[in-house]
């Protein structure tokens, strides 16, 4: 078991690190040349504000009993931290329906990736 849960906190922690490389990579292509550190600023303030918005909405829904304690699903009982896992699940990926308009998926102008 603690092989397994060493691997997966592995892949989770190689995977977020790639994903902060490559919209950390987007955000400086997007932002005008002249202005990288309020762009990075603003980026940043729309990240961990919905990191933490993310966080007090499934502290509220959990603590107000709003999900049921426990029903079942094609003979198997999910329990209300799952079905908030569910939840997030369909909001994952009807985000990841919106890739389509991320420049590095689908690049259609000129941008500047400047590292200097």
């Amino acid at each position: 078991m603690y092989f397994v849960l060493i691997l997966l906190l592995v892949i989770y922690s190689f995977t977020f690190a790639a994903a902060s490389v490559a919209s950390t990579s987007e955000m400086m292509a997007l932002a005008s040349p002249g202005n990288k550190t309020m762009a990075m600023a603003f980026c940043g303030t729309f990240y961990y504000s919905g990191s933490g918005l993310s966080r007090m909405l499934s502290s509220l829904v959990l603590g107000s009993g709003m999900l049921a304690a426990e029903w079942s699903m094609g003979g198997m009982k999910i329990c209300h931290y799952q079905t908030l896992f569910l939840i997030y699940a369909v909001a994952v990926i009807f985000a990841a329906m919106f890739l389509v308009i991320v420049p590095a998926i689908f690049p259609e102008g000129e941008y500047v990736y400047d590292v200097h």
